[in-house]
């Protein structure tokens, strides 16, 4: 009878050996798939950094070349209503009138 219990002991802690075996490996699956996901995530997370870091880089880039050269565009203007002035100067005879002042007036 002892021999019984002692066989339906060992039988007992084998198959709790063997589900701590099958839990252990449940566990190193579930880590390994969690550890899957970590890596996409922080891979997805240096991607959207490098992105926002490289959009910065860009925009900065953009907006000095739209200081630089859309001084450009005004500077221009100024000079064909500078030489606007100049044309209707030189064309005004030189007398005293109104006209002639009011354009030194807006020339100045």
């Amino acid at each position: 009878m002892q021999e019984q219990e002692k066989e339906k002991n060992e039988k007992g802690e084998e198959k709790k050996l063997l589900d701590g075996i099958d839990d252990i490996n449940s566990i190193k699956e579930d880590l390994d798939r969690v550890s899957k996901e970590r890596d996409e995530y922080l891979d997805g997370w240096r991607r959207s950094k490098a992105d926002l870091l490289n959009y910065k880089k860009e925009e900065l880039r953009r907006l000095e070349e739209m200081a630089k050269y859309g001084n450009e565009e005004v500077i221009r203007d100024l000079i064909s209503v500078l030489d606007s002035f100049e044309l209707a100067i030189g064309t005004l005879e030189k007398s005293e009138s109104r006209v002639e002042k009011g354009v030194y007036m807006i020339k100045a």
